[in-house]
């Protein structure tokens, strides 16, 4: 009998712990709202296309998109439609910005890399579109830089390296740094990014970087930075102090049943 009312327990409280788990998993989920789908064409502020060669012939096309509604978009992307010499369309194609979201007159850089053998040679012209999603949701921020510099490596390739500090609520993951290089009339001419050294940071902690302009020997007029924050982690995560918890509850119960109940 005893031993029936103790395994009867311990599956109760095993249900317990596993419910609360479950629900606790579920508050601390990203919160999310219905938004209406509502579409609009942000401005591609400029743009350059060149053929970068490797083991495979790309014509890349960068540039930069503006917000420019009063609301924050989010997946924000560019449609290239591509034209020969004849203005007979020789391919499609397409890709999406660099950061994610963008709030009101925010600015971020694209890359499109479509391979030279899919449009027939290098195209004589192309056209770009874009079109986003309007969105309540706010980017995700908090990471800043506090040091950089740039100069030219050994090999003649233009580098920018810094450093990244995290000042925002906890523990970030998915870093990503983004670079949009300009010429003397303003127009981006090339798009990198590059990761820190460190996959997370924590609260105050700093982590390196560094860019490079390779395989595009350039000088650039001048060039601006910008930080991509895949998440922020759980201040607290509530599901080992709850187990603990419940588990000491459960010593306590059967403690008290053997000395007062006779167990």
């Amino acid at each position: 009998m005893k031993l029936t009312v103790l395994l009867g327990v311990g599956v109760v409280l095993a249900i317990a712990i596993v419910s609360a788990s479950i629900c606790i998993d579920y508050l601390t989920l990203p919160k999310t709202s219905i938004e209406p789908e509502v579409r609009v064409t942000p401005d591609i502020v400029s743009y350059n296309s060149y053929v970068e060669s490797d083991t495979i012939d790309f014509y890349v096309t960068v540039g930069e998109v503006s917000n420019s509604f009063s609301d924050n978009v989010k997946s924000i992307r560019v449609n290239i439609t591509y034209y020969n010499e004849e203005d007979y369309i020789t391919g499609c194609s397409y890709g999406y910005t660099e950061l994610e979201m963008l709030k009101p007159d925010q600015k971020a850089p694209f890359s499109v890399y479509t391979t030279l053998e899919s449009l027939t040679g290098i195209p004589a012209r192309a056209e770009l579109s874009c079109d986003a999603l309007v969105t309540y949701e706010q980017p995700i921020d908090g990471i800043d830089i506090t040091l950089k510099s740039n100069g030219t490596d050994e090999y003649g390739y233009y580098t920018i390296t810094g450093e990244l500090q995290n000042n925002g609520p906890s523990r970030a993951s998915g870093l990503k740094v983004i670079c949009a290089c300009y010429d003397s009339e303003g127009d981006v001419i090339a798009v990198s990014h590059a990761y820190p050294s460190s996959p997370r940071l924590n609260v105050g902690s700093k982590s390196a970087f560094e860019l490079s302009s390779k395989p595009h020997m350039i000088r650039p007029s001048s060039y601006k930075l910008s930080i991509h924050v895949a998440s922020y982690e759980p201040i607290f995560d509530m599901r080992y102090p709850l187990f603990f918890a419940l588990m000491a509850v459960f010593m306590a119960f059967i403690l008290y049943m053997k000395k007062y109940k006779g167990w």
